[in-house]
């Protein structure tokens, strides 16, 4: 899927290929992040009800879910750059859009469009860190990529704030990140590792959710809380009668915990197996999710409890994505990686669209049950598969 490099790369040549992902990951992260706020905020200030506002935060998953297979045929084809490039320009056209559009449909179908067009980017990017990185310290570089992005989501939340969501200057720089995005690792291509061979399919993605399920059923949860806290978090807020700026600081300290914990989870998955601590990590957080309802109220107490669920959050998808690098086949590791990716925003769409539906009934019990309930239902069903995995070994 990517240029493979003519000759064996130096250690200084890996490390910078490596350096280029990370510094992109930052601006795919702002790209990322400016999206569900601001199509989550405006839709709220015209009124739209909480399943309008989940149902509109599910489309870019599920524009990820429909394309993402069918990408590793199309970057072989046309190259990573190529990819890359168009991936960006579309981003940001959409960025641009979302300064005129008006209306649920329209919002909806901008934001498949904006979901699809980071997937080959998104793809190429991720893969390049996990068939680069050395076995010894995948989980530390991997929380470094992870770190990156939670980086550029962290400082949108007060962003928006201080730009107004009612102006055109977040779209517009949400626009400017989506290009710069794609200028690090464009620059370094010709150092990327061989990914794929000419004969890997699309079908290969399916295949390898077989080979490691504990990865994917992570990568599923992670997605699961990570869209759902973005798109309706906020609005949680708004419910219990928070005004706009201490709501997104919420969304802040969700960041900001994904950001700061990163290091220690990639540390863990390079000393512990990696599936146990997935499945303790699933049921930690689905117990942290629960304490919401509590924590939200209070000044000091629900910014603690959004970063604990923002770090745990984003150490799950660390701690996954290692489970993945470990079992990858150098032939087909785009495939797996989309495989994962796939289950993620599988986890993405179903998140805010459920928990969305549920909070018309609760608003803020609908918001903390769903996740609780998903992640235990998860964990009791990787337990199982990790057992029965064990016992057929």
């Amino acid at each position: 899927m990517l240029t493979a490099p003519a000759i064996p790369l130096s250690d200084r040549d890996r490390n910078l290929g490596l350096a280029a992902n990370v510094v992109s990951s930052f601006f795919v992260g702002m790209t990322f992040g400016l999206g569900y706020p601001i199509a989550s905020l405006k839709l709220a200030n015209a009124g739209a009800s909480d399943w309008i506002i989940g149902l509109v935060g599910a489309a870019p998953s599920l524009a990820v879910i429909l394309l993402l297979p069918v990408v590793p045929r199309v970057v072989r084809r046309y190259g990573a750059v190529a990819a890359m490039l168009a991936g960006g320009l579309v981003t940001a056209a959409g960025y641009a859009a979302l300064i005129v559009i008006d209306g649920p449909v329209a919002w909806f179908a901008v934001r498949f469009v904006m979901g699809a067009s980071v997937a080959a980017s998104w793809l190429i990017s991720q893969t390049w860190v996990t068939v680069g990185s050395e076995a010894a310290t995948r989980g530390r570089v991997l929380a470094l990529y992870v770190m990156a992005f939670s980086s550029g989501m962290a400082i949108c939340p007060g962003l928006l704030d201080y730009l107004g969501v009612e102006t055109a200057l977040p779209a517009l720089v949400g626009a400017g990140a989506a290009l710069i995005a794609i200028l690090p690792v464009v620059a370094v291509n010709h150092l990327a590792p061989p990914v794929d061979s000419e004969d890997a399919t699309s079908g290969s993605v399916w295949i390898a959710v077989k080979l490691a399920p504990i990865a994917m059923i992570g990568a599923f949860f992670a997605g699961f809380v990570e869209m759902t806290q973005l798109s309706l978090l906020p609005a949680a807020g708004f419910a219990i009668g928070l005004e706009q700026s201490p709501a997104l600081l919420l969304l802040t300290m969700f960041s900001v915990g994904a950001l700061t914990l990163q290091l220690p989870f990639g540390w863990l998955s390079d000393k512990l197996p990696p599936p146990p601590l997935c499945l303790a990590m699933i049921l930690i957080l689905a117990i942290v999710c629960l304490g919401q309802p509590w924590a939200l109220p209070f000044a000091v107490i629900g910014p603690v409890c959004a970063f604990l669920v923002g770090g745990l959050d984003y150490g799950l998808y660390t701690v996954a994505l290692a489970i993945v690098g470990d079992h990858k086949n150098r032939e087909d590791s785009g495939a797996s990686n989309a495989a994962f990716i796939v289950s993620h925003q599988l986890g993405g769409m179903i998140g805010p669209a459920i928990t969305g539906a549920a909070m018309t009934v609760g608003p803020v019990s609908g918001f903390a049950g769903t996740q609780f309930a998903a992640g235990v239902l998860i964990a009791v069903l990787g337990y199982r598969l990790h057992k029965s995995m064990k016992d057929g070994a």
